[in-house]
This record gives structure tokens, C-alpha cells and sequence, in this order.
């Protein structure tokens, strides 16, 4: 989905938006044609929390067309593929943050111990909850933690809350994509302090507009990003899609699977 950001200058979430699919796309180069070199895997996990993170610190609760016109299309190039039908893609991940955070994160902090109870709950519910939709019950966690770092006058400990819970956030996609993938030590340690790293940044995520950018030196480059940063769900549809015409060029074994419903654990995270 092209971002609504009117200014033509560099934003934070430009900035955030484009690296970040830079990262995405390692991460599907190494599902799609490197499957057996999980370094592709390791380094494409890092950007995890930015999708959906930025959905939970939105105010804007609007439905869009474009984003379910873009799960669907999805959708139909796996049936046309004959690739698992669940999990759902990770854009209908996004949608059910945006329209269920709000009840979530408030039924939530309205008791402390209700909090943390929840918060292992989803952590718990994942092994399950990813058979259904990309990500499952991890990706709420970190919609969660968006809505936590936007709404921290909430309560009176809110910041501190949202540290704690970051933490947590960090702790539990840590430990759950290690026991999908069983990377070895310096893959984890990618995997791990990578993402820890986006956490920090999210956490400390502020609006902001970046008028230097604009100069020639940085112009290109700047153009790069932001367009990658505002047309976020066009780029995401269409190079799945590119990605699943050459892996099924390449391997045409693969080609109408219909009886592949619920794909392995490592295919059910693109």
C-alpha cells in the first residue's frame, strides 16, 4: 500500500519502511531459491518486528481495500500454484492487528498480572496459531508492543511497561524462530541481536522528516527509499508473485500440489 505521507522529503518511517524491505527480500530469496542456507533465513528475520509493530502504533483503525485486494491476490497465486492454503498471508496478519490491538492491548493493561498472562499466553498459542495466519499469535505480540510505545500515558508506568514488554517481545521471537529453524550459533546470534536491535529503534520511533535528504549527494538514494517505503504492499505482492513464477519455472515438481493444505514450519514463515 503507497504510504500516506504527503511530504516529497524522507521520513522515519520511510527510512524504516524501505531498509526494512531490503531485509524482507533476503529473507524470501533464501525461502524461495536457497532453502538449505539459512543464513538467508537468520538475516531475513531481523526486519520481523517493523510490520507489525507499525500497525499497533497507528491511530488509524480505517479498513483498506488495497490491503485486502492484496492478500487476495496473494491467495489466489498459491490455489493457482497448488501451494499451501494456511497459513494466510502475512498482509491479513496486518489487518487483524489494526482492527483487534485496540481491544487487546486495553483488556490487557487494564490488570497487571491479566498483562503478563496474556503476553505468555500468545507466546504459548504460537505453535498453533501459525497454522492459521503468518506469524500468528508472535505477530499480536509485537502489534501489542506498537500500541504500548504510541499509548504510554495509559497508565501511569506505561513507558516502563513498554521497555518491559519490548523485552519480552525480543525474548519470545528469539526463542520461537530458534525453535523453528535450529540455526546454529552465529546464525541465532544474527537472528537475535538483529532484531534486537529493530526493537530499540522502534522503541525510540518518532515521526520525523529528514529535508537533507533532498541534497544531490543523497538524492538518488533517499528517492530509493522512499519509494520503497511508500509502496510497500505493491512491492511485497509483486515480487512474492515474481518469486513463486521462477521457484515454479525452476521446479516444476511443485506445480499443482493440491493436496498441500498446511505447509511445513519453515514454509508457513515467508
Amino acid at each position: 500500500m503507497a504510504s500516506k505521507v504527503e511530504t516529497k522529503e524522507l521520513t522515519a518511517l520511510d527510512l524504516i519502511k524501505g531498509l526494512s524491505m531490503f531485509v524482507m527480500m533476503t529473507d524470501h530469496v533464501g525461502y524461495y531459491f536457497f532453502p538449505q542456507d539459512l543464513w538467508f533465513r537468520s538475516f531475513g528475520r531481523i526486519d520481523f518486528p517493523v510490520w507489525f509493530f507499525l500497525p499497533g502504533y497507528s491511530r488509524s483503525r480505517a479498513f483498506e481495500k488495497s490491503w485486502l485486494v492484496g492478500g487476495l491476490i496473494l491467495l489466489a497465486g498459491n490455489i493457482l500454484a497448488g501451494f499451501s492454503l494456511l497459513p494466510v498471508n502475512a498482509i491479513f496478519t496486518i489487518m487483524l492487528i489494526r482492527f483487534s490491538v485496540d481491544r487487546i492491548a486495553l483488556y490487557m493493561i487494564s490488570d497487571r498480572i491479566r498483562f503478563w498472562v496474556a503476553a505468555v499466553l500468545m507466546a504459548a498459542l504460537f505453535p498453533v496459531t501459525r497454522l492459521f495466519f503468518e506469524y500468528g499469535s508472535l505477530a499480536l505480540i509485537i502489534g501489542v508492543f506498537g500500541w504500548l510505545c504510541r499509548n504510554k500515558g495509559e497508565r501511569p508506568d506505561g513507558d516502563r511497561l513498554a521497555r518491559q514488554f519490548g523485552v519480552f517481545s525480543w525474548l519470545a521471537f528469539s526463542i520461537l524462530q530458534q525453535y523453528m529453524f535450529r540455526f546454529d550459533v552465529p546464525q541465532f546470534l544474527l537472528m537475535s541481536l538483529g532484531t534486537g536491535m529493530y526493537f530499540v529503534i522502534l522503541y525510540f520511533y518518532r515521526p520525523k522528516t529528514f529535508p537533507q535528504a533532498a541534497s544531490v549527494a543523497a538524492g538518488i538514494p533517499a528517492a530509493i527509499v522512499r519509494f520503497l517505503g511508500r509502496y510497500t504492499l505493491e512491492i511485497y505482492v509483486f515480487h512474492l508473485l515474481l518469486f513463486k513464477a521462477v521457484h515454479l519455472w525452476l521446479h516444476p515438481e511443485y506445480f499443482m500440489k493440491w493436496h498441500v493444505f498446511v505447509g511445513e514450519a519453515m514454509h508457513a514463515q515467508i
